[in-house]
């Protein structure tokens, strides 16, 4: 983990807790195509790091499930349990957020799966390649299982922005991105929804192709001015 993301996660770490950052963490047990898993040795070294510079907590580190196939439902669990127990060890607690790799996610195999495993929200409702909110709206919300007929315990945190779309589907320049996270977070912020959105920690490391970009993460976590005196 670069310097640029613990710096962002320290800054904005006092915040409530359920509108502080999140970080997901990939702990799958081999490196694969779609899983790019670090060295295990490194991986551990990576949080050791973290925990001289923040205290490590389930309030704001999370799952990243690794990526797979649909088809082998016992697969994916045991998969994911396994990952679960990997953070699990690393910061003393379970883990209780997700977010899913490369936003792959199948509805509603992928959250049945998830109340399996007894994770509480998920942050993955969000388009790879568009800007927007997916279920239609910015308010975070109870997902429903319609195939068993039952509200299930898991929240759902829509996200409307991602720096992979802006740069990579959408062509966008740093500043066209600035601009435009902006002009989300004012709407919003109007409805009195809750902007979210999603970064990579190679966005904010200032290196090719991601020179300039650390400059839109920070404009997109800065909390929008209010209207109204204080």
């Amino acid at each position: 983990m670069d310097n640029g993301t613990i710096q962002l996660l320290q800054k904005h770490e006092k915040l409530r807790a359920d509108k502080g950052p999140k970080m997901f963490v990939l702990a799958s047990n081999q490196r694969t195509s779609r899983n790019k898993q670090i060295h295990p040795r490194a991986f551990i070294q990576e949080f050791e790091r973290l925990k001289n510079s923040m205290a490590l907590s389930n309030e704001w580190i999370g799952i990243h499930p690794s990526w797979q196939e649909k088809t082998n439902a016992l697969h994916n669990l045991t998969e994911w349990k396994n990952e679960m127990e990997v953070v699990e060890m690393l910061i003393g607690e379970k883990p209780k957020h997700s977010r899913f790799h490369y936003i792959h996610l199948h509805i509603p195999h992928s959250y049945q799966l998830l109340a399996q495993l007894g994770i509480e929200s998920d942050w993955s409702m969000g388009y790879p390649e568009a800007i927007g909110f997916r279920a239609g709206t910015s308010v975070p919300f109870i997902w429903y299982d319609i195939v068993l007929d039952q509200t299930s315990k898991i929240t759902v945190v829509p996200f409307c922005i991602m720096d992979v779309t802006c740069r990579n589907y959408k062509n966008l320049s740093p500043q066209e991105s600035i601009n435009l996270g902006q002009s989300i977070k004012s709407k919003v912020q109007l409805m009195g929804g809750t902007f979210c959105f999603i970064f990579h920690n190679e966005s904010v490391s200032e290196s090719h192709p991601w020179k300039g970009w650390k400059n839109v993460i920070e404009s997109w976590a800065e909390p929008t001015k209010s209207n109204n005196p204080s």
